[in-house]
């Protein structure tokens, strides 16, 4: 609770299964050079929330398989991927919410490479990239998400996702990123060999609040 860390070059924190771990109006950056970022184990739980920061990271936080990550009311900017679901057969029992959040680059640049860290454009390659989950984005009330200065906003393979209160601008294409989709919003995107039931976008009407009857 109401902490500044700072990470090492290439450091990374790892919440172990059946962990939780809780920043709390908390902010972990780097000094000089960019770190690895949060690692969520299978089972592991991650709550960011009440303007906590998590900063200048390759990946702000990587969610396992059957891992917890419920972000509210707090920011990853500077990092090269904000939150990362790997690929996984079928679709997953992981659950990631995300809530009156920021996702972007707040700075010039990002801070130089820790040794080893995988190539990457002068701006972040996704602020969400899930795959094989079932996902809500955006609260019911209050402040929107925020998507801004990156190549993509959110892309999800194989997924099913529902977006509302949530705002992207400032989306453009960086070149370094070889992957198929550049300069977008929001991808949504199946593989052939995958259930197509089970990739699936839906982007709720902006409205001042939702009620469920």
């Amino acid at each position: 609770n109401n902490c500044m860390a700072y990470a090492n070059a290439g450091a990374q924190i790892i919440v172990l299964p059946n962990s939780t771990f809780v920043l709390n109006n908390t902010s972990i950056q780097s000094c000089d050079t960019m770190w690895q970022g949060i690692l969520v184990s299978n089972e592991g739980r991650m709550y960011l929330q009440n303007n906590s920061l998590v900063k200048d990271a390759d990946v702000g936080i990587t969610t396992n398989k059957g891992s917890v990550t419920i972000m509210d009311s707090a920011s990853i900017v500077d990092c090269v991927r904000g939150i990362f679901a790997p690929p996984a057969t079928g679709v997953t029992n992981t659950q990631i919410s995300v809530s009156r959040s920021s996702f972007g680059l707040n700075t010039s640049g990002f801070k130089p490479d820790y040794i080893g860290q995988p190539m990457h454009g002068v701006i972040p390659k996704n602020g969400i990239e899930v795959n094989n989950i079932v996902m809500a984005l955006g609260g019911t009330f209050g402040k929107n998400n925020q998507f801004f200065k990156m190549n993509n906003g959110i892309v999800a393979h194989n997924s099913q996702l529902t977006i509302r209160r949530s705002q992207f601008y400032d989306i453009f294409i960086d070149s370094i990123y070889t992957d198929t989709y550049h300069g977008y919003a929001i991808v949504c995107q199946k593989s052939n060999i995958f259930d197509p039931t089970n990739a699936k976008l839906t982007v709720l009407p902006e409205v001042s609040s939702y009620y469920t009857v």
